[in-house]
């Protein structure tokens, strides 16, 4: 269960472990962040969401952010060494935060994870 802190306009910040990636310092906590207390049941539905996503989905995950990484648009200096898995992408990235809203069909999970990298 995520605990909130609620802001003066609603907002709410939490935290949750993830299962499977990290933060940049190696940990597997993450803040979450939701822009209204009614929100809080569906964040926790998207926390379980991410904490199951299967093998090959967070391969495909990897694999874009590869792509991205690629392009080099923020750090021209970046060299993407040679990765003999996806996942090994994840030694250069690392996520922060989940950010939730309730979309317009709230029976399905919908969030974005900020992160940053190399």
């Amino acid at each position: 269960m995520i605990k909130f802190n609620y802001a003066p306009d609603g907002i709410g910040e939490g935290t949750f472990k993830s299962r499977y990636f990290r933060d940049d310092m190696g940990g597997d906590e993450f803040l979450v962040y939701i822009f209204s207390k009614d929100y809080a049941k569906y964040a926790e539905k998207c926390v379980q969401h991410f904490n199951s996503l299967p093998d090959n989905v967070i391969d495909v995950i990897c694999y874009h952010i590869i792509e991205s990484a690629k392009q080099n648009l923020h750090n021209p200096g970046f060299v993407l060494p040679e990765l003999e898995k996806n996942t090994d992408i994840l030694n250069y990235c690392w996520f922060k935060a989940m950010i939730v809203s309730i979309p317009g069909d709230d029976s399905k999970a919908s969030y974005i994870m900020q992160g940053e990298g190399d």
